[in-house]
């Protein structure tokens, strides 16, 4: 992986997701890392992933479905930012979609590379 950016929630939650991936059905005990986050940022991170975790099988048959490969043989930051990603869009109505879309195509630039967004 590349350098970290500054901590937000949706990167704590992107990098816990991509480290859960490859584990599925069996996952590994969550190791989301909140450091250097405000207590606002906190709840975000913990609440994209915990619903990514809850909802797992429906984000990756509809991810699967709009996706050249199957979620399971994407890298593991390609596949913690579409799971954190479509969590919110789906699950978290409250949140703006054009932000997290920005927020997702961003931190996938910074994980994995340039064009993969």
């Amino acid at each position: 992986m590349r350098p970290s950016p500054p901590p937000t929630a949706r990167f704590a939650a992107t990098i816990a997701l991509a480290h859960s991936g490859g584990h599925f059905p069996r996952l590994p005990r969550p190791s989301l890392d909140l450091e250097g986050l405000s207590p606002a940022d906190r709840q975000l991170a913990v609440a994209i992933h915990r619903t990514a975790l809850q909802r797992w099988i429906t984000l990756r048959f509809l991810l699967d479905r709009y996706l050249n490969k199957p979620l399971a043989t994407l890298e593991p930051a390609m596949r913690g930012s579409l799971l954190g990603g479509a969590a919110q869009l789906l699950f978290m109505p409250r949140l703006p979609a054009y932000a997290v879309v920005d927020q997702t195509v961003s931190l996938t630039r910074q994980l994995v590379r340039p064009k993969a967004a």
